[in-house]
């Protein structure tokens, strides 16, 4: 700290606007990281929330009329989706009805309804109706890989 003390008023002064200049930078920019990583992950539940909603509704006839063939059809639509990985509607006593991606169960897959994330992934359970009774399970792993690519 002796160069700081042979400094003049002047050159304390700027160094000392210098370092409250870059704190302050650092904490806005830290928190403007943190804002926009929890809005992201906000887009992607609400999204994969929506398209659950979505895939569920559609399958719903296909459970209750026990036409597998259909609900893989419609949870083939997820192609276009290359960060979901696996998908799954489950009958409501746990056996899996159709799946979508790999022959795996999710990563970390439990038997409650809502999100997990587990790494890299978001594991997402929700149960669908069909004329307000319960029909069964929708079941979504999605990887971070292109979902949080814009940040």
């Amino acid at each position: 700290m002796r160069w700081f003390s042979n400094l003049p008023i002047k050159g304390k002064l700027v160094v000392i606007m210098v370092i409250a200049t870059v704190v302050a930078l650092a904490v806005a920019g830290g928190a403007l990281l943190s804002y926009q990583w929890n809005e992201l992950r906000t887009i992607v539940e609400r999204d994969i929330s929506t398209q659950a909603q979505m895939l569920g509704d559609n399958c719903a006839s296909a459970v209750v009329f026990n036409d597998a063939r259909t609900a893989r059809e419609i949870l083939g639509s997820l192609r276009s989706r290359p960060e979901v990985v696996y998908a799954a509607v489950e009958r409501m006593d746990g056996t899996v009805f159709a799946q979508y991606g790999g022959a795996h169960a999710p990563v970390g897959l439990t038997r409650e309804a809502g999100y997990r994330y587990y790494g890299r992934y978001l594991v997402w359970r929700q149960s669908f109706e069909l004329g307000g009774d319960p029909a069964g399970m929708r079941s979504e792993e999605h990887t971070s890989e292109s979902s949080h690519s814009s940040v």
